[in-house]
């Protein structure tokens, strides 16, 4: 039954995850959370317990976790730019 899992969403109060959790989800795509501080705030006690050992996207308060990073980098370059402005 562990293949047929497709997503999953972490609660807000989870900071361990242990051996193994996850062994065997290989149809895993999807991670849910609530915030990155969150997420960086779990343990995970293997490989297999960290469910992007086999899906490859995380959301985070329903954003893809690289959409956020774009706009991270997008507004990091406009700040550099609007410094050179006033340099």
């Amino acid at each position: 039954y562990r293949y047929s899992i497709m997503r999953v969403s972490i609660g807000d109060g989870v900071t361990s995850i242990g051996d193994c959790a996850f062994s065997g989800c290989s149809g895993l795509t999807s991670v849910y959370i609530s915030d990155l501080a969150a997420w960086c705030g779990i343990s995970f006690g293997s490989r297999e317990g960290n469910p992007l050992a086999y899906a490859h996207k995380l959301f985070i308060n329903g954003e893809e976790a690289k959409d956020i990073c774009r706009r991270i980098i997008d507004t990091e370059e406009d700040l550099r730019n609007k410094m050179k402005e006033y340099l």
